[in-house]
């Protein structure tokens, strides 16, 4: 192994951002950053954790991992234990003792490295702590303390209850490292005590230098996620990481700020900055970068989650796992073109802020929507003109199967009754490819026998045959359902009939992904469980459906 790579497991270089601002380097900045990196090579803490981590990784097969650094990650008691054995020599040993001062003198140096690396310096080395909070160096303060008192008193030859006085309430007469020392306790502490004052409920989170960041910037981002943080994101920075071409540094975009970056190892650093992580690449590498994020930001990510069936178990761990209340599953249709059907099958109040239930109140309507009954025959279409989007076109990525055929997947197994299964008559494909029509008709029923259901998606159709809607029938009445006008309405058959309609409201129908970008938000500001409204749970059962239909059905 080569010493600079070892010198890197011991102590950690400055992030090159800290010393370089905008093309310009900080020679000041530089030196300060590389002086700590230096003591810190120096210490016997920082080599013991380098032999933890060795030892871990050679003999022992499971550890965790800090998800940024890729680092086996050291408990807090092991540094606790450190010290503790310190404490131990330096009251053990003899004040007299010429080893016992050189011990003395090499600690106050350690110690002060540590207590300016982790308390003022650590955030320009590294963009998140391993695996604790700041707790986990504040509790060992008293014992640092204990510990450099004692090697004041065995350097300097005074009572130990001297030189805990000397260390907090020096002299001008008192050793200039002792001053030093007095001065940076003195500005720890105050620091300690007002970062721990409650603070006012404000809609940001942290001290970010991005509001959120995007990985991709195809067709999504520049067609309806770019237009929609113009218009409904106040005074925000946000930043763009391109997987394949580089962009202008910067661009205004209604109130906002984006900055572009050429993704690299380097770059995809400041993702840790932001307070949101929107994953808007192409479906095969969703699950790569959500595994990659999900245990240090807040993300949200555009459907489908996998089109591999081989990825199903690792999205099935995530999905149980205790991370997956800080991510935002995004489904165009279920939560934005179709939100009022949305809404009529899942009420939940989260979504009322974006309908418009015309001249009547939910409890109207959901009452009238009870009335119509069990559905009986669903029929959806999503005929469109064209997917300027290449990978697409490809079976091995997901092909429009998954990429947009599940949309009307996601839709019909809402409306199913919970527990029974779909069972399909007839599947019709047509795939040219290379920007020609795609055409997917899938016709069946429900295992009960009492749903009937006729699903129809196309791309690149004719002009006559585009179309985004669909019929329900019901028991007792049927609703007409519009994508366009992202609208429904029904009538209820009886001695009178009744209607209703239900729309998203016309702010949120001007820009596209208004509604999911405030709905993700919301869950993030407000500490939304995002599972309770994202449909996630309807997402993974469709997954599951197509995986099995694709298997079953030889679908290509």
């Amino acid at each position: 192994m080569k010493l600079s790579s070892i010198a890197n497991s011991i102590s950690t270089k400055p992030n090159h951002t800290s010393w370089r601002w905008k093309g310009n380097v900080s020679p000041l900045a530089y030196i300060t950053l590389y002086i700590i990196y230096i003591s810190r090579l120096c210490s016997l803490l920082q080599i013991c954790k380098y032999i933890y981590r060795t030892v871990k990784k050679q003999y022992f097969k499971v550890f965790s991992v800090d998800k940024a650094s890729q680092r086996i990650n050291v408990p807090p008691y092991f540094v606790e234990l450190y010290y503790m054995i310190w404490c131990a020599i330096l009251f053990c040993a003899p004040n007299d003792c010429k080893v016992t001062v050189w011990l003395s003198a090499y600690f106050m140096g350690e110690s002060l490295c540590w207590l300016l690396y982790y308390f003022f310096f650590r955030r320009f080395f590294e963009e998140k702590y391993a695996i604790m909070h700041s707790l986990e160096y504040i509790v060992i303060l008293p014992l640092l303390i204990v510990c450099q008192a004692r090697c004041i008193s065995i350097i300097f030859d005074i009572s130990f209850g001297m030189a805990l006085g000397t260390l907090f309430f020096p002299s001008k007469n008192d050793n200039a490292y002792i001053i030093f020392l007095s001065i940076l306790y003195t500005a720890l502490i105050f620091g300690i005590f007002l970062s721990n004052l409650p603070i006012e409920q404000v809609k940001e989170k942290g001290n970010y230098r991005y509001n959120f960041s995007i990985i991709g910037n195809g067709h999504i981002v520049q067609n309806r996620l770019k237009p929609a943080i113009g218009k409904l994101t106040p005074a925000k920075i946000v930043a763009v990481f391109d997987v394949d071409q580089y962009h202008p540094k910067s661009e205004v975009c209604g109130y906002a700020k984006l900055r572009y970056f050429k993704i690299s190892e380097d770059s995809l650093k400041n993702i840790h900055a932001s307070n949101i992580l929107w994953i808007a690449t192409p479906s095969y590498t969703h699950i790569g970068y959500l595994s990659k994020y999900i245990n240090s930001i807040f993300i949200a990510i555009e459907k489908p989650l996998i089109v591999n069936q081989a990825e199903l178990s690792i999205l099935q761990q995530l999905r149980k796992s205790g991370l997956w209340n800080r991510v935002f599953c995004l489904s165009y249709y279920y939560l934005e073109k179709a939100l009022p059907l949305t809404f009529l099958y899942n009420p939940h109040t989260f979504y009322e802020k974006y309908l418009d239930f015309h001249d009547s109140d939910r409890v109207k309507v959901l009452s009238l929507f009870e009335k119509l009954g069990k559905v009986q025959d669903i029929q959806l279409t999503l005929c469109e003109d064209d997917d300027p989007r290449e990978w697409v076109d490809t079976p091995l990525h997901g092909g429009q199967l998954f990429e947009t055929f599940i949309h009307l997947a996601v839709l019909t197994h809402m409306m199913c009754r919970a527990g029974d299964t779909l069972e399909t008559d007839r599947w019709t494909i047509k795939n040219e490819g290379g920007h020609h029509m795609s055409y997917i008709q899938c016709e069946g029923h429900t295992k009960s026998k009492e749903t009937h259901f006729d699903l129809t998606m196309g791309k690149f159709m004719p002009k006559q045959q585009l179309r985004r809607g669909g019929i329900l029938r019901f028991k007792s009445g049927e609703a007409h359902v519009d994508f366009d006008s992202q609208t429904v309405v029904a009538r209820i058959k009886g001695e009178e009939d009744e209607t209703f309609t239900i729309s998203i409201k016309e702010e949120f129908r001007l820009t596209k992904y208004s509604v999911q970008l405030d709905m993700v938000r919301r869950c993030y500001e407000d500490y939304i469980h995002p599972s309770m409204v994202d449909g996630v749970d309807l997402q993974i059962k469709a997954l599951e459906w197509l995986f099995e239909q694709k298997a079953k059905n030889d679908i290509v």
